[in-house]
């Protein structure tokens, strides 16, 4: 699989965005602290997500019915998505980087084989050369 610079800058963005609102609506703290939270929030930080998570998962039915668990669930689902797709994209620039590698080593084998059956024709052709006095055409 590959996946475009773009499409991953999309999601991580889109992420941050996310992750900036829970916390602006979720936080409970004072007015610094809040925009400090939002601002690690905004930098990909999944503090306050996971704090949020694990207070709800203590009552995971009252958090589902009336709490942020579900918005917390689906923001830590973003966070994996994101994850997987730098991975990938990682994984893509290790292939381009490594494609002339495996170019090469698609391609000494076969040189290896030329050079081989050059060497034995080379080989029968001298044997053929000094077999006769007469010549290799005229033993034919």
């Amino acid at each position: 699989p590959s996946i475009d610079t773009a499409t991953a800058a999309a999601s991580r963005k889109s992420l941050h965005r996310a992750l900036e609102e829970f916390v602006r609506e979720v936080f409970s703290g004072s007015e610094d602290e809040t925009e400090a939270a939002a601002v690690q929030a905004a930098a990909g930080s999944m503090e306050v997500i996971n704090t949020v998570f694990e207070a709800e998962a203590r009552r995971p039915l009252n958090g589902l019915l009336r709490g942020q668990l579900p918005r917390a669930m689906l923001l830590q689902i973003q966070h994996l998505k994101v994850l997987l797709e730098e991975q990938v994209e990682y994984a893509d620039q290790m292939l381009k980087r490594n494609d002339f590698s495996l170019q090469l080593m698609a391609v000494v084998p076969a040189l290896l084989l030329g050079s081989g059956l050059l060497y034995l024709l080379r080989a029968a052709y001298q044997r053929l050369r000094t077999s006769s006095p007469r010549g290799p055409i005229e033993d034919i």
